[in-house]
């Protein structure tokens, strides 16, 4: 049976619970775990999915509870947490600091249609295995594959272990997934991939479009590539990723290239003739502008 809403009182967007009706996710004195504890917990009290929206993590090891916008039985039938939402072009630039640093921004802004960027506490806090990148073009949801990790670890840890700040000049640093849902071909394009969700992107049309070192990655400090778009200022940094570096059809998915992918697909995505960045979308070489997909959301499990 569905809960009462008038049994409840609060802030989630639908009604705020009472921590009396004990399940887990409900205050920061009740957190749960994981998402899929609150699923579990909720489900065995009232029979159903609880609603989308904010509930209270605690994964283990962190010192406090944290709130995270939860959505259920989403991709893959699984329950996932919030990481990242961008709304405009220049929002999280691919050489922006806040790539590699544990600072958050807007982390108490759940609003999914403002025009705000938030950075919130589960990319320090929340372990995943799971990381899907949610874009919109042409008021169209596209999910591409969802990647899939064997090792589980925070985003932070992800982007340490691709070098973070120190990543070496004119390298493709790239903390691969180890696998896709559905599966990334050989040779594949952005543009003609098996979607998750949604239609496939369109072909901008420029050099470099075949997948390569599709995960998390860096590239530091290449100031050839610096993070120029259309009406935004360079910066120091030129590359940060979710989602992959491109190359033309010398180098494949697997065959990670160390130079000459100066393009880029995802979260961050850059390429460099000219200069140019995506907060989420694709850039490809000597293609005039970058195509941004907005707005986009990172998804964990």
């Amino acid at each position: 049976m569905a809960p009462i809403l008038s049994r409840v009182s609060s802030d989630f967007g639908f009604g705020k619970r009472s921590a009396s009706l004990g399940y887990s996710g409900v205050s920061s004195n009740q957190p749960a775990t994981t998402v899929s504890e609150i699923y579990t917990s909720y489900n065995s009290i009232f029979g159903n999915s609880p609603p989308d929206g904010v509930y209270w993590l605690k994964p283990t090891g962190v010192a406090s509870a944290f709130q995270s916008y939860c959505k259920f039985n989403y991709l893959d039938g699984g329950h996932w947490a919030l990481m990242l939402k961008v709304h405009n072009q220049g929002d999280l630039p691919s050489g922006s600091s806040y790539w590699t640093n544990s600072t958050l921004n807007n982390q108490t802004d759940f609003n999914l249609t403002s025009g705000n960027w938030s950075k919130y506490q589960t990319w320090v806090d929340y372990p995943f295995t799971r990381l899907a990148m949610v874009m919109t073009q042409s008021g169209t949801e596209k999910v591409p594959p969802v990647m899939i990790f064997n090792t589980s670890r925070t985003f932070s840890a992800a982007i340490t272990l691709a070098g973070g700040a120190t990543a070496a000049n004119g390298q493709n640093n790239v903390v691969k997934c180890d696998s896709t849902d559905p599966a990334i071909g050989v040779n594949v394009t952005y543009h003609n991939m098996t979607m998750k969700s949604g239609t496939n992107f369109a072909d901008v049309g420029g050099l470099e479009d075949i997948i390569q070192g599709y995960g998390i990655a860096m590239w530091a400090n290449n100031a050839s590539n610096s993070t120029t778009a259309e009406g935004l200022s360079s910066v120091g940094r030129a590359g940060a990723w979710i989602g992959c570096p491109m190359d033309e059809g010398g180098h494949t998915f697997n065959n990670n290239h160390n130079v000459y992918s100066d393009s880029g697909f995802g979260f961050g995505a850059s390429t460099g003739n000219p200069a140019k960045t995506t907060s989420a979308g694709y850039s490809e070489w000597t293609n005039s502008s970058s195509t941004n997909t907005l707005p986009a959301y990172v998804y964990i499990r």
